[in-house]
């Protein structure tokens, strides 16, 4: 899975402190913001400024690495697809996820054998999206 970091971070004004990085916004991770904090301070990552005005290194590290107790935001996300399995964590990785197109069936959402059966060049998803004024 592809993240957008547009969505984890909506806002660039928003320090740490006020919830820059929104998956640990929601009331189940507490803890994560704890370690954030701790994190944070340990590393002399400014808690209090703005996201726009940390430095790259900074955001990198909040966004990407794992180190001690401390678990980036995309490496979070990642270890939670192990449990996809489980509406809540589909719906709630779902909300960061960049929209991207599948690459074999181009958004059809079918297997590559039923698309390649083809009537005057358009496949079963080609007629299943026409509305039936564009049938006529």
């Amino acid at each position: 899975m592809e993240y957008d970091e547009s969505l984890i971070v909506p806002n660039r004004d928003r320090s740490l402190a006020d919830g820059a990085l929104d998956p640990w916004t929601k009331p189940r991770y507490t803890g994560r913001r704890s370690t954030l904090r701790e994190t944070a301070r340990k590393r002399k990552i400014p808690y209090t400024k703005p996201w726009r005005s940390l430095g790259k290194k900074h955001q990198a590290f909040l966004l990407s690495e794992r180190t001690g107790a401390y678990t980036g935001i995309l490496p979070f996300l990642r270890d939670l697809e192990a449990k996809r399995y489980k509406q809540y964590i589909r719906v709630f990785l779902r909300q960061y996820q960049k929209a991207t197109i599948c690459g074999d069936c181009r958004g059809g959402r079918l297997k590559p054998e039923a698309l390649a059966f083809t009537i005057t060049d358009k496949t079963i998803a080609d007629v299943s999206a026409f509305t039936a004024a564009g049938l006529s």
